[in-house]
């Protein structure tokens, strides 16, 4: 019996064209199925590596005999990245029986790739044209791209449709634009191939007619999986005699009402940071800017969070000041820029990292990702996430290391980080989130 593989419907920006009747048979042509090679055939720029990898995936897990026979054959030549060239996202139209018969979406998280199905007359229509009217009568272009209000990225796309007269000559030609979005949001709701499915995970998906199963996506390529083992460098660094010597440094520091830390720059030196310029209302450590040249070979930084301590404020009054014991959106924002630098001269983004001491345990956080998901944040969208990041962690958390994952995730959007518990015996732990992004997966590190 087949695996039921589940696809959900992604919504993303889609190209619409509305098609308008006339006095003459429209002239379609017929796809070429049967070539295995790729060859770009929509109107637009794509992200051909990405369609490229994605096929041998697709090629590699699928049972075509089953996938032809149940639901048609993809037209890998007219999928769309949608303005994405990040190697993240795709939608190729599903042939059967002269017509387009659904969308396949295929996207990327980290090293895997998951695959959904999307249904709708619109999407339908869209690919429909694309793939079987006459290649003369369609031009399309995008108009503009921007960044809106909320960070997203936008762009506009001018479709235009020229019809031929009976006489052979150009008729009237319609233009259509349309704006839209690429949000960081849920996918939202989901459809199986299969009746009675039920939509699974939120990074549920496989090709259908594996044999193999989904719900955990496929290896996108070899050197992905190849390019992250975090725990032999969580094992390696932890038995580096300069590097324990600083945790234990820290871990004497954890009662001081500041916090304290070094960086690592790229020729493993560190530098002691300490709490220069903090008050008791403000310990956080501030680290060097990472923008500036000077410190562009900053790979690493580690730091405190410390103990509650009382104090007294303006108006004489006392006050308990609560330190969350995990990593801030500040911490995160600050790999992202360590990543950066790391990718713009050249050197491994694997051996970027961040520690954070506390008296409750200290943790890792390390890359999974590869340079299509480095993020970038302004100052105030941080101050943005860590208002909120601080009411769910004070005062609604009872897992502090999944409701980190789950914010920098599903809040941040930062889908390529995992945490890395390094206890006190020796023993080191990855910690991820599972395929719904409601509960973490705990695994010991081997050694």
């Amino acid at each position: 019996m087949k695996n039921k593989i589940i696809f959900k419907f992604l919504l993303l920006a889609v190209f619409t064209i509305s098609l308008y009747s006339c006095m003459h048979d429209e002239i379609y042509a017929s796809p070429d199925l049967t070539s295995n090679e790729y060859t770009n055939k929509s109107l637009w720029k794509e992200d051909e590596k990405y369609i490229g990898n994605v096929k041998k995936v697709f090629e590699k897990y699928a049972d075509k005999n089953y996938f032809t026979t149940n639901f048609g054959t993809v037209n890998w030549d007219y999928a769309l990245t949608m303005g994405n060239f990040d190697e993240s996202f795709l939608e190729a139209p599903v042939i059967k029986d002269g017509k387009v018969s659904f969308v396949l979406v295929a996207y990327r998280e980290g090293d895997r790739v998951f695959f959904k199905r999307k249904e709708g007359r619109d999407s339908n229509e869209f690919f429909d044209v694309l793939v079987f009217k006459e290649r003369k009568q369609l031009k399309g272009r995008i108009v503009n791209d921007r960044a809106s209000s909320k960070g997203q990225l936008c762009y506009t796309v001018e479709v235009t449709w020229t019809w031929t007269n009976d006489d052979g000559s150009a008729g009237e030609t319609f233009s259509y634009n349309k704006t839209t979005c690429k949000g960081s949001g849920p996918y939202l709701p989901c459809q199986s191939v299969e009746v009675n499915n039920n939509c699974g995970g939120a990074t549920a998906g496989g090709p259908p007619g594996s044999g193999s199963g989904g719900s955990g996506g496929y290896p996108y390529t070899p050197e992905f999986k190849e390019f992250i083992d975090n725990c032999a460098k969580v094992k390696t660094l932890r038995n580096n005699a300069t590097f324990k010597s600083n945790v234990t440094n820290l871990e004497g520091k954890t009662g001081m009402k500041g916090e304290t830390g070094y960086i690592q720059r790229a020729d493993g030196s560190y530098i002691y940071q300490d709490t220069s310029g903090q008050t008791e209302t403000s310990n956080t450590l501030s680290l060097p800017r990472p923008d500036l040249p000077e410190n562009k070979n900053i790979m690493a930084y580690l730091h405190t969070h410390i103990n509650d301590y009382t104090y007294t404020n303006a108006d004489g009054d006392e006050e308990t000041r609560t330190g969350i014991k995990m990593f801030s959106p500040a911490d995160v924002w600050y790999l992202m820029d360590m990543l950066r630098n790391a990718q713009e001269q050249g050197r491994p983004l694997s051996d970027v990292y961040a520690v954070m001491v506390t008296s409750k345990g200290n943790y890792q956080i390390r890359f999974i990702g590869n340079q299509y998901q480095i993020k970038s944040f302004t100052k105030q969208q941080i101050e943005d996430f860590t208002k909120s990041y601080k009411g769910l962690m004070g005062e609604e958390s009872t897992d502090l290391e999944l409701s980190f994952l789950n914010f920098i995730s599903e809040t941040m959007n930062v889908k390529a980080v995992n945490l890395y518990k390094m206890d006190s015996n020796g023993t080191n732990y990855e910690i991820k989130l599972n395929d719904d992004k409601k509960g973490k997966i705990t695994t010991g590190c081997p050694g």
